[in-house]
């Protein structure tokens, strides 16, 4: 008996998830929010993927999902296989659901970094224990970088940007100041932070960089809707505006609020955003 009530709660579950990937409504939401580079059935194409790799996803609260739809429309990212972003499950421990949280890829950052058309070029690389490796900052500051591939151990991690005008800053950050980082996230003992975690120490260095160059406001809380420092709470008075339930009540209120959200496909996609919370989310860009 035990068995079958299982088996029916996964398939009804999987059945909820379903639903919300082919809704039509879904769709017409995302279409609201998506950057210039993506569409609506294109992402949940590849979300339906991300959700087969890991099955685990299908036991995540709609609201949590929906959440991260919305999150990968308005950056122009996706739970690909490269790493754009990611979609992690995890158990909230206030109400004990299950819920998905986005967390951003080092990829996805390049990505909404360079079409913003505010760098030239940036990346990151990992310096591994054995390379030759020397960094100084100060009026003559220089960085060399001699890979010796004779440990996967990591030490460092760099990040160099070209600017427009052709100005190249770096940043360097040590294996325990990205332990640090790792430290403070709620997924530090699952998901990126441990299947790939060069790749999230390259996104943690580039972050870091980023707070040193002269970004735009709408760039900057781009970057920052990654929600990997912060719990997502879908208690009501808590809820984020994207975290809603798709009624009809609701899509009436939405477009006759003044916060709507106001896409500008002027530098691949980037978008202005008319909320409360921007400066809220700068505040929390420099104490980070």
């Amino acid at each position: 008996m035990k068995n079958e009530i299982e088996k029916k709660s996964e398939i009804e579950k999987k059945s909820v998830i379903a639903d919300l990937i082919d809704s039509k409504e879904v769709k017409r939401r995302l279409a609201m929010y998506c950057s210039k580079n993506i569409t609506p059935d294109r992402l949940l194409r590849v979300v339906a993927s991300a959700m087969a790799r890991n099955p685990k996803l299908n036991t995540c609260s709609r609201d949590s999902l929906y959440l991260c739809f919305n999150n990968s429309a308005q950056l122009g990212v996706e739970p690909n296989l490269l790493g754009e972003c990611y979609y992690i499950p995890y158990r909230n421990n206030k109400t004990g659901i299950m819920e998905a949280q986005f967390i951003l890829g080092y990829r996805g950052l390049i990505k909404i970094l360079k079409q913003s058309g505010e760098v030239k070029s940036i990346e990151a690389r990992c310096v591994k224990d054995g390379d030759f490796f020397r960094y100084s900052f100060g009026l003559n500051p220089s960085l060399i970088h001699e890979p010796k591939n004779v440990s996967n151990e990591l030490t460092h991690v760099y990040s160099i940007a070209v600017l427009n005008n052709g100005e190249k800053q770096f940043e360097v950050m040590t294996k325990a100041e990205v332990d640090a980082i790792r430290n403070i996230s709620k997924s530090k003992d699952s998901g990126a932070w441990v299947d790939f975690y060069d790749e999230m120490a390259k996104k943690t260095v580039v972050r870091r960089l980023c707070k040193y160059l002269d970004l735009s406001v709408e760039v900057i809380n781009a970057i920052e809707v990654d929600d990997d420092k912060f719990v997502v709470n879908t208690e009501n008075e808590n809820k984020s505006r994207f975290d809603i339930d798709i009624k009809d009540d609701d899509i009436k209120e939405e477009q006759n609020k003044e916060e709507n959200i106001n896409i500008n496909n002027k530098n691949g996609g980037l978008f202005e955003w008319k909320r409360d919370f921007l400066l809220q989310k700068t505040i929390l860009w420099w104490q980070n």
